[in-house]
């Protein structure tokens, strides 16, 4: 009897203590999904004056329209610079000849005292990519910091900033979806920015899956807080 009473009693405190901690592993989910939403820009493409690789101010604000894919590099970098900037080749190459008329390819650097128009330029006929559709930018300093900030991306404290993401933006310059650097395949990137262009093109509902985008994406201007995912 007492031992019955004892394996009652053990398993009641197993039960209370598994109600006790559902709601904190909620709470929990709760707060990462708010931490990522957080440092999901909202706006990536803000009204900042920058500089291109020809010398040309440009405001990121003009750059919508249609979608984007941005990127964060230095152009010293060699090696993960290099890839990521390989890897936005490959989605140009699997979205054909005319992918401008579908994506801007944004290259934004982290290091605008030591990348001036004159280095990206030169960068970007390195990478074979200084062509339209392409887009190099620099800027001051405080307004790089903004930018790294808003997209939640953190430049380390030497000379060798690497940020292994590519941010694919609506029209509107929401973000869409974040790619893991070179992990991502170029394929699915391509097939994610038709989706996002086709969006842009209809805001009317359209299936996708078994998911309807388009009252998804436009429905609400609230739900830009939070990454979309394709």
């Amino acid at each position: 009897m007492t031992q019955r009473r004892f394996v009652s009693a053990a398993w009641i405190a197993a039960v209370a203590t598994l109600v006790l901690a559902l709601p904190l592993a909620a709470r929990a989910e709760l707060g990462k999904a708010a931490a990522r939403a957080a440092a999901s820009p909202a706006d990536g493409l803000p009204k900042v004056s920058l500089t291109d690789q020809n010398g040309r101010t440009i405001s990121l604000e003009s750059l919508k329209g249609k979608p984007a894919l941005v990127a964060f590099i230095h152009t010293q970098c060699e090696g993960p610079c290099e890839l990521i900037t390989a890897e936005m080749k490959s989605v140009a190459r699997n979205l054909g000849p005319g992918f401008n008329s579908e994506v801007t390819m944004i290259s934004i650097t982290t290091e605008p005292d030591e990348d001036g128009s004159h280095e990206l330029l030169a960068y970007a006929k390195k990478q074979g990519v200084n062509a339209d559709g392409w887009v190099f930018l620099t800027g001051a300093p405080a307004e790089i910091r903004r930018l790294l900030a808003l997209y939640g991306v953190a430049a380390e404290n030497n000379n060798s900033d690497h940020v292994l993401e590519l941010f694919l933006l609506s029209a509107d310059g929401a973000e869409v979806r974040r790619y893991s650097g070179v992990a991502a395949h170029p394929q699915a990137i391509a097939s994610d920015i038709r989706k996002t262009a086709s969006l842009s093109l209809d805001r009317s509902p359209v299936r996708i899956g078994q998911r309807n985008w388009g009252r998804e994406i436009f429905a609400s201007r609230s739900i830009w807080r939070s990454p979309i995912r394709l």
